[in-house]
């Protein structure tokens, strides 16, 4: 069976990966190797391979943004799936993308349209079966998940990861005034934060700066990986079904 992620961009393969790492064993074992995949790092997009204790592989791939899982989809995946023959018939594919302002049914509907007609039963945070008959003739069973994040607030990856910091009272307070210091830079900082996701990365890098100063310089991944995520229960709840991949 090929196992297969698709999410936003590099922050979220981090958080993704480390994730299912400490609670599934799934290992980095480097590039892809059934696909063929280049990117350059202002396209924000990286394909990473991993493999867990059973020898099973699950390729993450960051789309660089979420107005981009059609286009990758189409190129890099569809043709694959569709030349099947004898070979490999079985998938499993997961789709993580932010909430932000839109309802669940105008992403549910959105992502449909992206992947038709590979993908043609969705539903939030539910695995569903898909089939489709490839080029060859094969039949091609797909179990596809759709995970929203929040899953029942409007937001993104950022909210999720400083609701489950702010389970702690100090820490809290430290994202609330961070939250503050931004809003109130806000209208002297339009040429950098102009959009409200912007305004919630501003808010957690300012709050990360504050819970671990010393690593204020230090690449952002390791800022994020600093964190046992594994251990709050927002994002157990947030990747309940993702683990299941």
């Amino acid at each position: 069976m090929t196992r297969i992620i698709m999410c936003e961009g590099e922050t979220d393969l981090i958080l993704i990966s480390y994730y299912l790492e400490k609670v599934k064993g799934w290992l980095y074992t480097g590039t892809p190797k059934g696909l063929t995949i280049n990117f350059t790092e202002q396209e924000n997009k990286a394909a990473c391979n991993y493999q867990n204790s059973n020898k099973d592989e699950l390729l993450i791939c960051a789309v660089g943004g979420k107005d981009n899982f059609g286009n990758f989809f189409n190129e890099h995946l569809k043709k694959p799936i569709m030349r099947s023959n004898a070979g490999e018939t079985e998938y499993r594919i997961a789709l993580v993308t932010d909430r932000d302002d839109s309802s669940v049914e105008e992403i549910e509907n959105s992502i449909l349209e992206k992947l038709a007609p590979i993908i043609n039963n969705i539903e939030n945070n539910t695995w569903h079966p898909n089939k489709v008959n490839a080029d060859l003739g094969a039949k091609i069973n797909i179990d596809f998940l759709l995970v929203v994040i929040p899953k029942e607030n409007h937001g993104a990856l950022e909210t999720v990861l400083m609701e489950a910091l702010s389970k702690d009272d100090y820490d809290a307070d430290i994202i609330r005034k961070s939250g503050q210091f931004i809003s109130d830079i806000q209208p002297n900082a339009d040429r950098y934060i102009h959009e409200s996701r912007l305004k919630l990365k501003a808010q957690l890098g300012v709050a990360f700066s504050i819970f671990n100063p010393e690593k204020t310089f230090s690449l952002f991944k390791e800022r994020l990986v600093s964190v046992k995520w594994e251990r709050s229960e927002v994002l157990a709840k947030c990747f309940e079904k993702l683990i299941e991949i």
